[in-house]
Parts: C-alpha cells; structure tokens; sequence
C-alpha cells in the first residue's frame, strides 16, 4: 500500500527581491500543498494581486519557505502588511535544516544557506523545493523522535518559545505532547552531552538557555551538531553568524578547562598528554629541547596552543615542530569542527606532513598547492567546504585564488600557522612577500569578523635575533597580535658536522667515497638509512647524480625544473627506501621528512647558515647519530653571490614594471587590468634587467607586483573572468537534460555537463561564476572548462557569452591589416629558411644558429628590415601550439637566445607539420582580424580603438569561412592560438579576456598613486633585505673557513650567530671587516678590484654609487682602462649587477681585446657576458648585421662607408626614427627593447668619437628621454689632449659637451704611472700651450710612489751620457741618414742594457714613408721588426688563406657546435712552429684566444665563429711579439713601449693644436726614454722649444756613412696591384692551381716581363702564379727581392659579370707580396726580368715605371 502524499496544509511561499533593497521585491509565488493551487507573479502584478494572495491564504496552517523568518516574511510585512499570512505561524526550512540535518554531508537541496535549485527564475519552482525539503526533514525528525526523544523534547522546548509559533506547532504535532518543563529538559540534555562535553560549564549555559529565549535556540543548534560532534561535521557559516552565541557555548562547553581537575570530559580531552598518546601514540614529549626549567619545551607550546595563545616558536629541526600545530590542530577540530590553516613555502613540505599523517590513520588534514591535479583540488576544497579537513596545508599563493577564499570562508578557523616563518621577515634567510599578503588578509578577515580572531603560531627551525623581532614587531603593528617566544635553539646533539676542503675535480669522487664509508660498496649499500647530498644548481644536482649512478647507486636528482609528477615520484620512492640517495637543490631541504637520513653533503656551500642547518637537520630525525658534511671550496662562495644576484631585482626593475602597468591601465582606460607575468615581460616599453626566456622570470615578476602592493601603488586580485547566469537558454535542468540528451553524451560527459548547468542556475545574477570557481567546483582546467561552455552552446544550453576586448589600429599609417600581411612575408621567410639550420627534426637536440646571420638572410629574401628582437618574437609566437587534444598542444618548437648572439632551436615537430600548422593558424588569424575590423564604423580611423565581441561571434565567424571552417575541430583551440599570435606580434592588443586563454594576474591600480614613482625609500626594505643575504653568505663563508681549522670554533660560531645581537655578533667575529659584510664578494675578490688598485681616486672612482654619470679625464699612463676594467668587474662582483647589463665601448677592435682579456683575468668566465665592442660591432648588433652574410651572398664586404651607413641605421633605429616594419616607434619603446636588459654603458677614449658615435652613445643613453629611469649610466674616460683623428671627424667638443650632456661629475686622473719624471715634464711642457684644455688645472705628475726615484729612472745609472734625459737628436734632413743616426743611437742604448732586446723599442714617425730607411736596415743588420701600420689596399683577414683555413673548417659543417679550446687544439695540431712566424698566423691565434676569452667553454655554433672572425678582421691589426716596433704615432696610440723615437723628416712642419696632440701622444708612448729627432732641414716646432734640465740636446754626427740598401723601398702589394682573375682563368686542373698551394707566407716570387705585363712566378718551377695590374705603377729602380706576403681567396660571383664567362674556376688563390725596389740611379728606369732570362732579374730600360696591362 502506498503512503499518502505529502500535502500539508500550508502555504508555500518564495520571493525575490533587489540584492541591494530588500524592498524592492521582483517576482512572488505563493502555492498550496493540499490544493494544488498556486501562481506566480512579477513586477507590478504583485501590487495587483494581494487578494489573490489573501485568497490563497484562506485555511493555511502556517506558512513554509526557505529563509522566509529573516527574509520573505518581513519584507512583505513593511510592504503589504495587511496581508493575512502575516497573521499565520511560520515554519522555516533555513532554520530547521541544521536541526534535522548535522552530520555531513548535510542535505543536497541546501548550500550555506541558499536553496540548490533546478530552475532559473522561477520562484514557484522555488516554492515547491521548500516543500519538498521540508518532507525530508519531517521525516528526519520523526526518526529523531523514535531514536532520540531527549533531543526532540528539547528542541520542542527551546523553540517553541519564538513568537510566531509554527515550529512550536510542527513538535507539538510530531512528539504528540505540549513542550517539555524546564527541569525535563534538563535532564533531557545532561543525559545527551554526557562524555562530550564540560558538565560544569554546561550547567552554567544551561541555567541560561532554560530561561532566555535567545541562549536557548543558539543552544538548540549546539545540542544538534554535538549530535555528530567529534567528526567531521561544522555548524553552518550562518548560524555561527545569525547566533555568534553558538560558537561561544561550543567553545566554552568543549574547549575550555574547568576548575576540576577530575572533571570527566576535561582530564581526557583538555589533556595534551592523553591527546598525544590518542592521535600519535607517543606516551610523552620530547626531553630536548628542555625549557628553561629542564622540562619539555614541545609540550610547553602545545599546551600554548590549548590555551589559544598566539606565539612564536624556534626547535631544531627534527625537533618535533609540526606535532606543536598539529596536536591543538587536530584536538580543535574534534572539539568544535574549527580548521587550522598552516602557511607552508614548499609542496613537498606539505605533502610530507599529510602523508605522515595518514600513516598514523589521521585523514583530517589536506594540502592545497600545485602538484594536485583539477579533480583532486576540487576534492580538497570540498573537504573544507564540508567539514572533512581539520587541517589544510597552503602555499601562500593560494590566498589570492577565489575557490579557496570562498572555501575557508564557510569555516571557523581556530587557528592560522606559519610553518617556515623566517619568510616573514626581511632579515631571514628566505624572505618571501607573498607571506606577508597573507597576514594581510588575516588582519583584513580579523576587521571583517571580529568575533572570530583565531590565535596565530610561527614556527621556524633557525631565526636570529633581528628575525624573532622583526616577526614579533610585523604581528604586534597589525593585526595587534603579541606572539609569546619559545626558543628552543638550533643546536641538535645527535648530528655531526665536518667541513672538507675540496677542489672542483675532486668533489665528485669524494662524495662517492663518503658514500660508501657511511653505507658500504655501492651495488650492496645493505646498510640502513639514505644520504641526500645538496648542490646548488639545478645542472650540478643532475651531474652529480649521474655520476653516483654511473658509480652504482640507487640515486635520482630533485630540483625545481622536473615536472610535478616527476617529483612526487622521486620524493616518494625515496622516502621508501627505494632511493639510496638523492641529489637535490634546497627545493628538497625544508621539509622532506625521512626519519632514517644518516648523511646529508652539501657538495656547494649553501646560500646561509640558516639554509645550510635547516637543509642538514634533514639528516637524523630518527635521533640517532647523523653526518653532515660541507664540501668547501672558496671559489662556491662567489658562486652563491653570483645565485643570490640573479634572483634579485632592482630599484628601476621594479619602476619599470609599474610604469608598464601604468601604461597598461592607460591604453584601456580602466583601473584595473588582466595580465600574465609573460605579457608584462614582452611589453614594448619595459627595460629591466629581467630576461623572458629564465626560469625564474614569472617569480620576479611577481614579487616585484608583491613589493608594488605593499608599497600601495596597486592591489593584487584574484581573477575575475565570469561566465552569468543571464547566458543560460534553457530555464531549468529538466531542460538542459533533453538538449543533453540529443548529443549523444558518455553518461560521465552528461554528468558534468549538467553540474554546469546547475552551478549557473545557482549563481546571482549580478555576480555571475567565475572561471576559477567553475574549475574548483568541477575538477577540470581552465581550457576545458571553456571548451565545455562552448559545447553547451553547440547544443543550444546557453550562450557563449565570454568577452573580449581588443585594441585594433585602422586606417592610419602601419594599420592592422598592413600588419598581418607584412608578418605573413616574414613568417614564410623564416620557414624558408630555418630547416636549413635545424634539419633534424626529430633528433629532439637544441640546433644552434648565429641570431645575425640568420637576420641578414632574412633580409635579403623578403627586403624587408629584420632585428634580432622582432624574430625572436615572431619565433616565439610562432613556436606556440595549435590544435585539439594532447598532441594538438604540444608546441612546435622550442626557442631562446644565449648571449644574444646564438639562436637556440629544438624542434618538437617534424618541419612540414610546422609549416602546416603555421599556415592554418594565420588562415584562423586573418578570419579573425576581419571580423573585428567589421565590428568597426567604416568611417572609424585611429590606433588603439577598441573592438568588443563575444567569443561565440569568432566561432560563428570561423565556422561561417568556407576556407578554414571544415578544416577546425576545434574554435576554441583555434581562436585562442589565433588572438595570441595576433597579439604576440603586435597586430592587435587582447585586453580583456586574456584570462579565458591563460592564467592572468587581476591587478588594480591605484589612480590617486599615479604622479608618485617607486622611490629609493620604497625600495629600501628589499635593499635591506638583500643587503641580509650578503651578509649571510659571508657568515656561511667564516663558518666554513673556521670549521676547517676547528670545528668547535665554527660552532661556537654558529651559537654566537643566533643568540647575539647582530651587531655584538659582527663585533665579534668581525672586528675590522665590517665593511665587507656590505658587499657581494670575497674579502680577496673586493681586495684584487679595489684595493690593488694604485691610488685613492681610482679607487673611489671604482666603487663609486652605481646611478650617477661621470667623466674621467685621465692623462696619460693614467691607467684608464685598468679604471673601466675594475669598474665593470666591480659592479658585476661587488654589486652584482648582471655581466650582461653592461656595454662597454672602445675605440678600435685592439683596446676592446686588451678589456676583455684584463676582465676575464680578473673575474673569470663571468667576463663573457659583458659586452665589449666597437661601435661599428654593436651597430652590427643593434641592426641584426652579419658581415659574413653580406660577404658570401653579395661577394664583396662593406667599405668603412658602408660600416658608417650601419652605424646610421643603429641610431635611427634607437631613436625610433627609422623602426622596422611591424615595431612601433611610439616615445622611447623601440629603444627600450632594443636594449632591453642594459643598465651601464662605459666609453673608452670619448676624446676620439665623432658625430656618428656621439649620436649612438647618446641614443643608448636615453640622453633625450623624459623618463629618467629608462636612462643608462655613462662612464666615459678620455683625454682632450689625446685627440688625435679630427681628419676622420671626432672632435673635442664631444668630450667638453660630456658634462652638460649628461649632468655628470667630472673626476681628474692625472699621476701617470708609466713615463719618467723627465718625460712627464718635457710632455707637460710641450702640450702647455694647446688652447681650451680641460685639464689645464690639472697638469700631469709622477705617481706617489715613485716620486723619490730619479727622475731618470734606472737610465740615469745605465746611461752617464744621457742619464735618462729626454734627448733631442739632431739628424739630417734626408730619412737615410736619420735612419742611420737614429739606430745608431738605438743599439747603443741596447748594448748598454743587459736585460733588454729590440722588443723595448719603438720607432714612431709622422708619416709611414719616413719608416722606410729604418725598415731597410732592419733588413740589413738582421733586426727583427714589425710594422704596426696597417695598409688598407691589403686583403680582408677573412680573405687571407691563413684565416680560410679556419673557415673552411667551420663552413663545413656550419650548424656544428664547437669551443674555443677545440680551435686551439686543431690550430696547434694543423701549423707548426716554423709557420706560425706567419703574422697572418699570429692574427689567428689572436683570434681564438678572443674567441676564447668571450665564450669560454660554451660551443658555439659555426656561423657564429665565422661571423666573428669576419668582424674581428675588419680592424684587426698584426701584432707580433719579441720584434723592434715601426709605427706611425696613430697607430701606437693606446700603446707603451720602454723606448720610444719620433722621427723628424720635415712632416712636423704644421704648429696647429692637432698636430701638438699628436706629438704629444707619440712622447707619452715612452716609459723609460724618449729621443725626439729634430731635422737639420726643417725641425719639428715642438721639441725646438723645450728648454728643460731633463733634456739633452745631442748634436748631428759628423760623417754619417748612408748604406745604399737603406734606400731600398718595399711596396706592398695590394688587392688593386695585381690582376684579381689571373688563376682563375685557368681550369682546376692546371699547374698554376698546384703551384699557388705550394706557396706560403715568406716565399720567394721573381719578376717576369710577359709582353707588356709583369708576372709573378714562382721560384722553384717559374710557373707563373700571378700578375701586376695594368694600373700599378712600382717605383723606379730595381726590383731585389718579391716575398709572399699571403695568398687572398677570389670567387667568381665577386668578379664583374662582364668577364664572368672567363673564369673557369669558382674559386682561387691570389698571391699577395711585399716587392723590394733598389730605386735607379738617375737615369734608369725600373729593372724586371723577361720570360727569357735565366736569373731573378735582368736591367732592362722601361722608363721610370713599369705599366702592367
């Protein structure tokens, strides 16, 4: 027989009003149950219809709804109060159902306090729900009644007492008697609370509740929960804040100690002891650490943590600290369901803690952080939200995530704990910002709920003094919370600590030997216990592990870059034993927990003491004996400043990243902007030294958002990309179920489809659903929960309503569309050409490419202007996934840039799958471009206008295109992959929506903020705290050097560390070194930057603040460049500023060699990332130039005009005067990109620049920007009486503008530290006179030190004649007999100097044809000698054979990585000793011992190196060691030589200031002594007139007897003298190929006269090899001798097209040679051998020149 329905006789009633206006009702809908009989009204209809409702109302009981008490009922009160249900009892379902429903999981149709409905807006659907809601809990209470009538009887009387009587009613009905008297009650309660509460504080609320009202309902929820208490089940968030009183009685009643010390409920359960034995099973606490009293310090703060007292405590690690939270924790939450939030920083801390936990059949405690997958996230929120979790473990990044706010906010929580609290404070060792968002949101939850203020815990195993403070201070300012100290120390007794001393080589094989000490042979390893050893760096970690795996042990490595998945694996196969070692970075010390642990090593000395405990006291936790060793090697202590440096930012990071914020805001006129760490990096505008492509780049981005928060510039939100209510079609599930039905779902698909569709039913109107909650609620990531939204829509449940915003520019310059077409042509360029540099698709190995070359190709195929900064972003865009399913969104490729030089590729995809995903992707792209240009008024013009759309629209739009419609699975896939390569590439701005595609920061900016910049004051705390970290190595640092002389002293060290104030600690063991404890560095690294240096003002200049510009006006042998090398290695070791945001610039190629090699020898392999470069070499850069490129597709190289038009284009490009196509140029941006990273800029020899380089240092500056942040900082050094190339157009008015310029402090070095007194006045004098010097204030002087010696030097011993005076030599007027004077002089002075060789001498001269004479007798007396003047009709270095050598090598296989140290070896192996005599050898050598100095031991790849060594020969010069140097004075500039000579040969003549400069600089080359020729002829006007003690005048010998070979001229043959195509006429076969390769530097040619040519032959056979040009025309004389000088490389496509069918070869060998000439006597013409003659050379009469055809 079935049951009668259920039909009580009552009104069911359900209304909606306003959210803001409780008056305001919408819709009303009244219904019987009995009759059936109901309506439904809207609007005004309500007011129209009241008799229709008293009507409705006639016979009711009583009236029935869902929150009708607080909500329903009053409002129709105030409105309608006439009506007749005002008059009816009243029955509410919100009041009834945590009465009839405590245990979890509580009833389904309730959640909070909101009914779970199935319809959308109906509110007489609603109605009935009530009704049916009511049915279950009268049938839960008539069971109530039969199971427990105590509890019935009592709730019939507490609530029986409220005036409107309906509940009184429903019990008197259902218990079938009136309410119960006072004293039956109770009785009633003592029998039902007995054993589960306190009966004293019970019978004091008791007394109470029986008589208020008020207490007595409260009371009534209390008696329901305690029903189900003990578990997992919480009252409702809104009957603890309808009846506060709730939690107070639970509070008092479960959690508070009563008086009587045998009190049945308290003794057991207010007991720690009894607690710990009941959840942990350990009978007592631990002994150690001991309290002051020799008691248990645990159970001292456990007993705290009962007391509900706030506190701060420090144990030792595996000193019990997690059972100090835990314990009260888990004891709160069985009293009053109340849940403890701990605040960890690391996943594997909390994972540990929870399966810890489970072992020990606690499954009350869950983690919340980012190795969960979606399901087991959405799981863990639901725990919360119901109950189950007592304890939930959070990464501080989770308090900005919705799901999880919304989730805690159902909860009580009974206490906040900071695990790892050292992150609070600034002076610990691992501060992190987003610790202190947390305490900001407690202070913000405490003024929101006052009612509630929890007690808060920290908890840390190592905080100093100054960390205890700064914690205790950070709590008591807000949110006023005094924390009570418990120190337990640090010190742990059963771990051992050694500290080995230990090279780099040798650590691999110590920690294996370590290893089996402790454990035995590595294949058995039988012994128990595991061994973790630490390293710093995530490559390190990896290569120590594979060393020990190869040695045989069981071993994996841990470090932040391995998957989530790949680390739970690892963690927990060690934990088990599966894993005799692991090798980790500190992401694995702070809180793995394996008890057994008998060896922790730290092969790297870590980053603080702190760290290095923390990371030890992994080791032993068992209590049993421990060993930790620290491996020290001092070279690991400048590596950790160097780690600590790159996690770092900086003062203008940060204001940079704000002002781009700022900018953000201002493009979309909003105050509040969505966007991704990556978005905020790839912003056009942004300068910071933050690289996109680091691992750690989203973190710093963050943080530097983090500090911009405190500093209250801007807020810091969840996400708020809401899907409403409003976009739903269907009006109820039954609905959307039919539609579901029609798509042929899997039953699981349907299920979370509908879950959907009811989690939008139920959301407000105005608020919608987020996208994160959706996920929360339902397990899936954000991709998928828009996918579903847009199936929904497919089958007609609702309406893809998601909205975008875009920024489009239109009808101006460089629109939109112009935009996309001109990407199409670079994109299918790039295509084109990258297989070629990575052709192994699937060999899954990082391709490398030359970033230049790759531009220059680029540039030539499409015509259009390619830089290195827009490929890389087309690449990176390009690089993007597209596509449905797993393998759909894996990327095609991976891309990075090292060095910015060398593009890194590694393909994921085969290149045709790449080419036709990228071709579909544009297709998607330019559907998309042309629906949002339609949404635009025809008529509209403009950049940045806004386009607003919904998703749904694109996908229609993509499905509408005959084209690419049919083609997608997908739209969504397709539409997100479209807007992103639109948007990546400057197409167009996705503002609004981005967060449909991607995990985004909701940032608001605060507008009242917006004139105020992030100030040194704002940045101060972060200085503070990275000023900490210094100090923290240098701590580790001592305790590393003490514990290897006594460990008990290092000890002893460690106590001091963390029991002394920080300043009586550093008086301590600092005394003396304070100032060290400031910097970045090792005392003995700060020792050789700084305090080798010679003097106090190149000192200060050194160290000086690192944001002012200066310049130095340094004399010469000032030690200038030592100032700019020191300076660099100081801001890069001292301050640690990034190696590679630094540029320094020198005059030619030599000074930025002779930089590089004095840095590198000063701070290592560091050096290699500081650029150093000519201006012409950072031109090639700036422009994405390659030589090589330019050579080898055009066959000719640039001239230096060619050069200059590059340096041209490098300016305009920085002024953003010249951008290429698809850059904006807008302000300052296109700069700011350009040298995005770039802090500092260094100028040697500024003296010497002219306009062009002016404009470029000027242009990198930001001279002319408003924006002071985005300026870099000018050091420049020069000398105004050094300028010496006005005739190649640089001026001095550059370097005297320099102070206004740049508003810089102008510093004097002025001691030389090279020259003799007697030389530094002579110089003195001579310069004197020069109008407009700077330094005319400043005169010249000896150095401090040496001024007591002779102002002679040593010479004025060595020499009685000269005594080290300056000597003016008078010599006669023709250069042979100068020559014969001059080095007659000269190899006296050697003869008189035991030690010294012809390398100590240097002849200089005005003109390199007064050289002559001196070279032809070197010649003559077997002198060796080298010419430092370079002739520019010479070949190209690349072009000589020597370098071709090595280009063939490296052409060969031009995607092949090699190392520097590889082409030394091949270059020791292919020449031997005899050839490399060879200067063009000497020139390669040079080359790969810079290659070497820049690149170290990185390979690089081919094209690089070739496009180095094509830019290194464009000023190269020869440089030879061990040989007498000739050389013109501007050619020796930047040079010192022992001896110097200036040559007189009536080239003086000109008194200007320009040629005083230039005399100048030659007198300053000399260090020991100076001979200045004066000419008998015509004398030079500047040695003439010096009269000084210091120089001897000498006079003219008398019979100077002039060798005539001294007379011999030497010409040397350039690429113009000789017929360029005379081999390659003859086929490859011919002799005259075999015979060119048998030549070699210093071979011997002779002379032959063919008809009206001169050939050069080869010696041994006379084959011809070469011959003269027609239009060469050689000195007349005689022809001695012709020497090879090289052999040049010519190819047929350099050769004129004309004559190109003539040559029969594409390559060929040209020989180049010096030819010595015996010039006639009057008379004769020049002497050449004919085809005929038998000897080198025969007299013939051919005039005064031989013209060659």
């Amino acid at each position: 027989m079935t049951s009668p329905p259920f039909a009580p006789r009552c009104l069911c009633l359900d209304i909606e009003t306003a959210f803001d206006d409780l008056l305001s009702i919408h819709k009303l809908a009244a219904w019987r149950a009995d009759s059936k009989e109901g309506f439904s009204l809207a609007g005004q209809q309500i007011a129209t219809a009241i008799e229709r409702l008293d009507a409705l109302s006639e016979g009711a009981a009583f009236v029935l709804g869902h929150n009708i008490v607080r909500h329903d009922l009053p409002a129709l009160a105030r409105l309608y109060p006439g009506l007749k249900l005002n008059q009816l009892p009243a029955v509410d379902t919100l009041e009834l159902s945590p009465l009839a429903f405590p245990a979890n999981p509580y009833h389904s149709l309730v959640k909070d306090y909101k009914l779970v409905r199935d319809a959308r807006n109906d509110p007489l659907k609603d109605a009935q729900l009530a009704l049916k809601l009511w049915q279950d809990q009268y049938a839960a209470f008539a069971e109530l009644a039969v199971s427990s009538p105590d509890e019935i009887a009592c709730h019939h009387f507490f609530l029986a007492r409220d005036t409107r009587g309906g509940v009184g009613s429903f019990f008197a009905k259902l218990r079938a008697a009136m309410p119960p008297k006072a004293g039956e009650v109770h009785t009633a309660v003592c029998r039902l609370a007995a054993g589960k509460v306190c009966p004293t504080h019970l019978a004091e609320i008791l007394d109470e509740a029986l008589v208020d009202p008020a207490v007595g309902r409260a009371f009534s929820y209390v008696l329901a929960w305690l029903r189900v208490s003990g578990g997992n089940s919480v009252l409702p968030p809104w009957v603890r804040l309808q009846y506060p009183a709730t939690t107070q009685q639970i509070q008092k009643l479960r959690a508070t100690r009563c008086a009587d010390s045998a009190c049945p409920y308290c003794a057991v359960h207010l007991d720690p002891g009894r607690e710990l034995e009941r959840y942990f099973g350990f009978s007592a606490f631990r002994p150690e650490p001991a309290n002051a009293a020799g008691g248990s310090l645990q159970q001292d703060i456990v007993h705290a943590g009962y007391r509900h007292e706030s506190l701060l405590a420090i144990l030792p690690t595996g000193g019990g600290k997690s059972i100090c939270y835990q314990l009260p924790a888990l004891s709160r939450h069985w009293r009053n369901g109340s849940l403890t939030v701990i605040v960890s920083p690391l996943q594997s801390l909390m994972k540990d803690q929870v399966d810890n936990l489970i072992k020990m059949g606690i499954y009350s405690a869950a983690t919340l952080n980012g190795l969960l997958t979606m399901p087991e996230r959405r799981d863990v929120l639901e725990k919360i939200r119901l109950g189950d979790a007592g304890i939930i473990l959070v990464s501080p990044e989770q308090f900005r995530n919705r799901a999880f706010i919304e989730a805690i906010r159902h909860r009580q929580v009974g206490a906040w704990v900071f695990d790892e609290a050292h992150c609070l404070s600034k002076w610990g060792n691992d501060f992190r910002p987003d610790y202190l968002y947390v305490s900001r949101f407690i202070r913000e939850r405490y003024a929101r709920m006052p009612d509630e203020h929890a007690p808060l815990s920290c908890y840390t195993a190592t905080a100093k003094r100054e960390v205890i403070e700064d914690i205790r201070s950070h709590f008591q300012d807000s949110p006023g919370i005094e924390l009570r100290v418990f120190d337990g120390g640090h010190e742990r007794q059963n771990l051992h600590y050694e500290v080995m001393a230990v090279s780099k080589p040798e650590k691999q094989p110590l920690i294996h030997r370590l290893l089996e000490k402790e454990f035995g042979d590595a294949g058995k390893a039988d012994r128990q216990g595991g061994a973790v050893v630490f390293a710093a760096r995530q490559k390190h970690v990896e290569e120590i592990a594979g060393f020990l795996r190869d040695m045989g042990w069981a071993c994996a490595h841990f470090h932040g870059g391995l998957d989530a998945g790949i680390k739970k694996d690892v963690q927990q196969a060690f934990i088990e034993g599966e894993l005799k070692v692991i090798v980790a970075t500190n992401a694995f010390g702070m809180g793995v927990d394996k008890a057994d642990v008998r060896l922790v090593i730290h092969a790297d000395i870590p980053g603080s003491l702190e760290n290095y405990l923390q990371e030890a006291g992994r080791a032993g936790r068992d209590r049993q004996d421990a060993r930790c060793v620290l491996l020290y090697d001092e070279e690991d202590v400048e590596s950790q400043f160097n780690l600590s440096s790159r996690s770092r930012l900086s003062r203008s990071d940060i204001a940079a990243i704000l002002r781009t914020l700022r900018r953000y805001a201002g493009k979309t006129k909003s105050t509040e902007i969505v966007v991704t760490p990556g978005e905020i990096l790839a912003d056009e505008d942004l300068d910071t030294s933050i690289e996109a492509g680091n691992p750690d780049a989203d973190t710093k981005i963050k943080t530097a958002v983090s500090w911009l928060e405190r500093a209250r510039f801007l807020e810091r939100n969840e996400n708020h990309t809401r899907v409403f209510p409003g976009s739903l079609k269907v009006p109820s599930m039954e609905a959307a179920a039919k539609r579901l039905d029609k798509a042929n779902l899997s039953d699981d698909l349907r299920r979370k489809y509908l879950s959907l569709v009811s989690l939008l039913i139920n959301a407000r109107d105005d608020e919608g659903i987020s996208t994160d909650e959706l996920m929360a609620a339902l397990g899936e990531s954000s991709g998928d929960i828009i996918r579903m939204l847009h199936q929904l829509e497919q089958v007609g449940v609702l309406s893809n309503d998601l909205a975008l915003t875009v920024l489009l520019r239109k009808g101006v310059k460089d629109a939109a569309s112009d935009r996309l077409a001109r990407l199409a042509a670079m994109e299918k360029a790039v295509f084109a050409v990258l297989p070629e540099l990575a052709p192994d698709a699937d060999s899954g190995e990082w391709q490398d490419a030359n970033l230049r070359g790759l531009c220059q190709d680029l540039k030539g195929r499409t015509g259009l202007d390619f830089i290195p900064e827009q490929l890389m972003k087309l690449l990176h865009s390009l690089a993007r996934p597209f596509g449905d399913g797993a393998k759909g969104r894996r990327g095609s490729f991976d891309v990075r840039v090292l060095r910015r030089e060398i593009l890194k590729v590694r393909l994921l995809r085969s290149w045709s799958n790449i080419r036709e995903i990228s071709d579909k992707r544009r297709a998607v792209a330019t559907v998309l471009l042309q629906t949002l240009l339609g949404k635009l008024d025809d008529k509209l013009r403009g950049v940045d206008l806004r386009v607003e759309c919904r998703l749904g629209d694109l996908a229609e739009a993509l499905r509408s295109d005959l084209e690419i419609g049919p083609q997608l699975k997908d739209e969504l896939t397709a539409i997100e992959a479209g807007l992103l390569y639109l948007h990546d590439n400057g197409v167009l701005i996705l503002d609004r929506g981005k967060t449909v595609f991607r995990s985004a920061m909701t940032i608001r900016i605060y507008p009242e903020e917006k004139s105020r910049g992030f100030t040194n004051a704002d940045f101060e705390p972060l200085k503070e705290h990275y000023s900490e970290k210094n100090f923290q190595i240098h701590v580790i640092h001592e305790y590393a050097k003490l514990g290897l002389k006594k460990l008990s002293a290092a000890l002893s060290f460690v106590f001091a560390y963390f029991s002394l104030p920080k300043l009586e600690f550093i008086r301590r063991y600092f005394a003396g070194r304070k100032e060290i404890l400031e910097r970045a560095t090792t005392e003995e690294s700060y020792r050789r930057i700084v305090e080798s240096l010679r003097h106090p003002l190149q000192q200060r200049i050194v160290a000086e603040r690192p944001d002012a510009n200066r310049l130095i006006l340094a004399g010469p042998g000032s030690g200038k460049t030592r100032v700019i090398v020191h300076r660099v290695a100081y801001l890069t070791r001292v301050l640690r500023e990034p190696a590679s945001s630094i540029i320094v610039l020198a005059f030619n190629r030599g000074a930025a060699w002779e930089i590089r090699q004095r840095l590198r020898s000063l701070i290592g392999a560091e050096a290699g990332a500081v650029t150093v470069l000519t201006y012409h070499a950072l031109a090639l850069r700036l422009t994405g130039t390659s030589l090589a490129a330019l050579a080898e597709n055009t066959g000719e190289d640039p001239a230096r005009q060619g050069l200059d038009q590059i340096l041209d284009q490098a300016v305009a490009l920085l002024q953003g005067k010249a951008p290429p196509g698809g850059l904006d140029s807008e302000g300052d941006e296109l700069r700011e990109r350009l040298l995005a990273g770039y802090r500092y800029i260094l100028v040697d020899e500024y003296q010497d620049i002219d306009q062009r380089q002016y404009d470029l240092i000027s242009a990198l500056a930001g001279r002319q920007t408003q924006d002071k942040d985005a300026r870099l900082t000018v050091l420049a050094v020069g000398d105004d009486d050094q300028n010496i190339y006005t005739f190649r157009g640089t001026s001095n008015t550059f370097i005297h503008r320099f102070r206004q310029d740049y508003q810089a402090t102008v510093e004097y070095l002025v001691e030389n530290y090279r020259s003799s007194a007697h030389i530094v006045a002579a110089a003195n004098t001579l310069i004197a006179p020069h109008r407009e010097r700077m330094k005319i204030s400043h005169p010249i002087r000896i150095n401090h030190s040496r001024k007591d010696d002779p102002p002679g030097g040593r010479w004025q011993q060595l020499d009685p004649s000269g005594q080290g005076r300056v000597q003016a030599l008078r010599v006669p007027r023709d250069a042979i007999g100068q020559a014969v004077v001059v080095m007659a002089e000269l190899a006296r002075l050697k003869a008189l100097d035991p030690t010294g060789d012809w390398s100590d001498f240097a002849v200089l001269a005005r003109n390199r044809a007064t050289l002559d004479p001196v070279r032809a007798w070197c010649h003559q007396n077997d002198v060796a000698y080298r010419l430092s003047e370079r002739d520019s009709s010479g070949p190209k270095f690349h072009q000589t054979r020597e370098a071709c050598r090595l280009l063939d090598l490296l052409r060969h296989k031009p995607n092949h990585r090699r190392k520097a140290a590889t082409l030394s070896r091949w270059f020791e192996a292919r020449f031997s000793d005899a050839q490399r005599a060879n200067p063009w050898l000497v020139m390669l050598a040079q080359f790969i011992e810079e290659l070497n100095c820049v690149w170290g031991d990185l390979a690089v790849p081919s094209s690089t190196i070739i496009d180095e060594l094509y830019e290194f020969g464009t000023d190269a010069a020869r440089s030879e060691q061990g040989r007498l140097t000739l050389s013109t004075v501007h050619s020796a500039k930047g040079r010192e030589f022992r001896h110097v000579v200036i040559l007189d040969n009536g080239d003086w003549q000109d008194a200007s200031d320009d040629e005083r400069r230039l005399y100048y600089v030659g007198m300053t080359r000399a260090k020991e002594l100076l001979l200045m020729c004066e000419s008998a002829g015509a004398t030079n006007s500047f040695s003439a007139r010096l009269s000084d003690a210091g120089i001897a005048r000498l006079p003219l010998p008398q019979d100077i007897e002039r060798p005539e070979a001294l007379g011999w001229r030497y010409v040397s043959l350039g690429l113009a003298d000789v017929d360029l195509s005379f081999a390659g006429r003859r086929p490859s076969g011919h002799a005259i190929h075999r015979a060119l390769e048998r030549l070699d530097y210093d071979s011997p040619l002779r002379a032959v006269r063919t008809g009206k040519r001169i050939e050069l032959c080869a010696t041994e056979n006379r084959q011809a090899v070469g011959a003269i040009a027609k239009n060469c025309r050689l000195p007349a004389g005689q022809i001695i001798a012709i020497h090879v000088d090289t052999l040049a490389r010519r190819l047929k496509k350099q050769s004129h097209p004309d004559f190109a069918h003539q040559l029969k070869v594409e390559a060929w060998w040209v020989p180049l040679a010096t030819v010595t000439i015996a010039p006639n006597r009057e008379g004769q013409g020049c002497q050449v051998g004919s085809r005929s003659n038998s000897h080198a050379s025969v007299e013939v009469a051919a005039g005064p020149s031989v013209e060659v055809p």
